[in-house]
């Protein structure tokens, strides 16, 4: 378990001992919430927290996988660091993303991270996580969460040793997500 006290486990019913990966995605075929689940029924040791929507299909879709036990999907928060820090991985197989500012919050929570190469900061993973090419099929999505389980604390210690060097280099850090969350606004 991550930096949370577990509360958020508890609430949910996720076994403390529990791998939990979360995944954020207010419009969730486009941060490839379907490939997630497809991938994640491969993976009997991993539970996945989505935040952000609860639309039908996405109910669905966890019930014909029969992913219902593990998969807990709750509406979208302004809270998001505290799911991210309740997590041991995100994981964002984005088909599009400018910028993924999801992945910069989990790498700043030093939190692991899987990562399609569609997303902007793709490129600031490093070690913290792996980066999937696209296009990529659930194979690959299912060898990357199994690589990341399997060495977890490995890349959690690497995510960890990002966080810090990210903290001490924040002020620049700050400034370009800034910069280009400023661009994406601008016509």
């Amino acid at each position: 378990m991550r930096g949370d006290d577990g509360a958020i486990r508890r609430t949910l019913g996720i076994p403390a001992d529990a791998t939990l990966a979360v995944s954020i995605a207010t419009n969730p075929r486009l941060k490839g919430i379907d490939r997630l689940l497809d991938a994640l029924a491969l993976q009997p040791r991993l539970h996945l927290l989505i935040v952000g929507s609860r639309q039908r299909w996405l109910l669905r879709q966890i019930r014909t996988l029969r992913l219902h036990e593990r998969v807990h999907a709750v509406r979208y928060s302004a809270d998001i660091m505290r799911y991210i820090s309740a997590a041991d991985l995100l994981v964002h197989p984005a088909r599009a993303e400018a910028a993924g500012q999801v992945i910069a919050e989990a790498l700043l929570a030093g939190v692991p991270v899987v990562v399609s190469d569609a997303c902007g900061y793709a490129d600031r993973v490093g070690a913290a996580g792996v980066v999937l090419s696209e296009p990529f099929g659930g194979g690959q999505l299912s060898a990357a969460l199994a690589t990341i389980i399997d060495r977890l604390p490995a890349f959690t210690m690497a995510a960890q040793k990002q966080s810090s060097q990210l903290f001490r280099q924040r002020g620049e850090w700050l400034k370009v997500i800034a910069e280009q969350i400023e661009q994406q606004g601008s016509p």
